[in-house]
């Protein structure tokens, strides 16, 4: 089966360090990738994740999605938002920061609808 075939990848992730590990573990599964897209895709998700558990409240959820060419990625939780401009502009220190501007710099296209607590990044599959 190519990338671009595979079902979406939908997980309900638990509110602790467990999560990126879980989202690593599931995205390694999946049969396909090239070594360095499957390292982008897995370092870029794991940031995403890390964020809703660090920042976001209640039920997290993950979806990753191949099709025309293009993985899309989801991370999703139950907050009330958050001040996206405010998230770029903090300052990287050894204990973090820098997890949206990795994303910003690695995906091919990525956003947020943060009033929903959404946050997506997108990797092109060719």
């Amino acid at each position: 089966m190519s990338l671009q075939a595979r079902k979406p990848l939908q997980l309900d992730l638990p509110r602790d360090g467990h999560a990126a590990a879980l989202v690593r573990a599931a995205l390694a599964e999946i049969p396909g990738p090239t070594e360095a897209l499957g390292h982008r895709l897995a370092l870029l998700a794991t940031e995403l994740v890390t964020n809703a558990v660090r920042h976001g409240v209640g039920q997290i959820r993950f979806l990753a999605r191949f099709e025309n060419a293009i993985v899309r990625v989801e991370v999703r939780d139950d907050g009330g938002g958050f001040d996206l401009e405010r998230s770029l502009a903090i300052e990287g220190t050894a204990a973090g920061g820098f997890g949206l501007k990795i994303v910003d710099r690695m995906a091919d296209r990525w956003g947020a609808d943060a009033s929903r607590g959404l946050v997506w990044f997108e990797l092109d599959l060719a």
